[in-house]
């Protein structure tokens, strides 16, 4: 399996380097992933899933929830063209806060307060914040599953 995930990564082939002690690894020109790399892994992950449907009647729950807020935020926030420090400015949180939301972390003491000045920051309401496509679903739960193997 290992050899046809780095056969569908590596688009090019290995390059000779003058040095006989360094090893150049093949990269996919794209994505530019060593071959054996967690990256190229999680990539092979996603592009062949290993679980081809996700459980995704009704709203998200547990971590996968997480995972979605997480990604709604990182969206938002990307659309604006800002980064998570001039986000955590204008909530008024922490930089590290912000980025731990935006991976899907289950913080300890994310409070209302905290969400609403999020909402405030987009000019969305909370229930926008908690409104979730089934492909938003989807993508939570492969991320979930990545997490479990890298």
């Amino acid at each position: 399996m290992v050899s046809t995930i780095h056969e569908k990564l590596s688009m090019t082939t290995p390059k000779k380097t003058n040095s006989t002690n360094i090893s150049n690894f093949t990269r996919h020109p794209k994505f530019n992933l060593k071959r054996g790399s967690k990256s190229a892994l999680a990539l092979a992950a996603f592009l062949n899933p290993i679980f081809p449907s996700a459980h995704i009647d009704g709203p998200p729950q547990g971590q996968t929830l997480y995972n979605c807020l997480g990604c709604k935020i990182a969206h938002l926030r990307k659309e604006k063209g800002w980064y998570q420090k001039d986000l955590a400015q204008a909530a008024g949180i922490s930089t590290s806060y912000i980025s731990r939301l935006e991976r899907g972390y289950h913080i300890e003491g994310v409070t209302l307060d905290i969400l609403l000045r999020i909402t405030e920051v987009f000019d969305i309401s909370l229930g926008q914040l908690f409104t979730y496509t089934k492909d938003e679903i989807t993508i939570a739960h492969y991320r979930e599953e990545l997490h479990k193997y890298c």
